[in-house]
């Protein structure tokens, strides 16, 4: 049979910025931002009986501040920002039929975020940190929603970098580190532990030619990405090395 499903709905999303400059190297700002998804279009593809009704779309609100330093006489920039972001009117898995969602109420999201890029002489560095705190804020519907499916609470990564030049050859050798702590899966008899990777690279660049070699968890950690249940988990790639070579007409 044919059915034909025909609704519409609208929304006003505004976004708003603002920046001062406090000082002669520093910048503080501010932001607010809306969004808006429509969910019916979707529901309708998955069981349309179940879903031949109007359903709130799904709406977010977002607010972010922080300030953006430039440190060592204009060499590095420091940037710090916090966050709010809350989505209502977000799907879950309904109990009586794991096949199909259902709207429950919000997720919220706070959270932190760091990074900071700076070169001295030949020296190369860069940092970046990230807290997020997410939770669900729950209608008291029975529809299952794990808090933190597959997001790291804290999350770090750093890369530095020298750089040599010997004769008519630019060799710069670097080292990386990336942190993810645990993380739920889909699922409440599973959570994903904590790892470390650590990578290196090569770089060789001499007249139009250049040589690059990526060596990837060089300590062959064993760690995983995400998963979407307790039997279904994403490993991460095992020690690997890449070679990149470019030419320059």
């Amino acid at each position: 049979r044919t059915v034909v499903y025909d609704n519409s709905v609208t929304a006003f999303n505004p976004t708003i910025g603002i920046t001062y400059k406090a000082f002669q190297n520093t910048n503080l700002y501010a932001n607010y931002s809306t969004g808006f998804q429509p969910q019916f279009a979707y529901l309708a593809l998955v069981n349309f009986d179940s879903y031949a009704q109007d359903l709130e779309p799904e709406k977010t609100y977002q607010l972010e501040s922080g300030l953006k330093q430039k440190l060592f006489n204009k060499k590095a920039l420091l940037t710090i920002a916090g966050y709010y972001i809350e989505k209502s009117n977000i799907l879950g898995i309904d109990p009586n039929n794991p096949d199909i969602s259902i709207p429950i109420n919000s997720a919220i999201s706070r959270g932190i975020e760091a990074s900071f890029s700076g070169r001295i002489n030949e020296f190369k560095l860069i940092a970046n940190y990230a807290y997020n705190n997410l939770r669900m804020e729950n209608s008291g519907s029975s529809a299952v929603f794990h808090n933190s499916v597959n997001n790291p609470e804290h999350n770090f990564n750093v890369w530095a970098l020298q750089e040599f030049g010997i004769n008519k050859v630019n060799l710069s050798l670097g080292f990386g580190s990336n942190y993810w702590s645990e993380r739920n899966v889909n699922s409440d008899e599973l959570t994903l532990p904590d790892f470390t990777t650590v990578d290196a690279l090569i770089n060789f660049n001499f007249a139009k030619a250049n040589v690059a070699i990526n060596f990837n968890n060089i300590f062959d950690k064993r760690y995983y990405t995400g998963g979407s249940s307790q039997f279904i988990i994403f490993p991460g790639q095992p020690v690997n090395a890449q070679l990149l070579l470019s030419y320059q007409l």
